[in-house]
């Protein structure tokens, strides 16, 4: 295994994995500009909890996260400091098996 800072070595990799802290910070954009264009990139991260229409747009291939379902159960639960397990459910967005945004 290879370990470095240096975003530049993307290139060479064929699967990048980024927290979607990525999105929130603005460099999604500078890492997905060193990755091959072959490389199969997902997006994760209980803040992805978003449509992924400008990230397909971009290249990547899976974007994961939370979609909290139950927001007055969060509320409590985040008030209270407990596990939001209850109030939210996981999901998970494939390029290739996603249809867009149905209005």
């Amino acid at each position: 295994m290879h370990v470095t800072l240096d975003t530049a070595e993307l290139r060479h990799c064929n699967k990048v994995l980024c927290t979607s802290t990525t999105v929130y910070n603005n460099t999604l954009d500078s890492i997905l500009n060193h990755c091959h264009s072959d490389a199969f990139v997902s997006v994760i991260g209980p803040t992805a909890g978003f449509f992924p229409d400008p990230l397909f747009d971009r290249g990547v291939d899976v974007v994961g996260g939370t979609l909290i379902h139950e927001g007055k159960l969060f509320m409590r639960l985040l008030n209270d400091k407990q596990r939001w397990t209850g109030a939210k459910r996981k999901i998970c967005f494939q390029k290739k098996t996603y249809t867009g945004l149905m209005l």
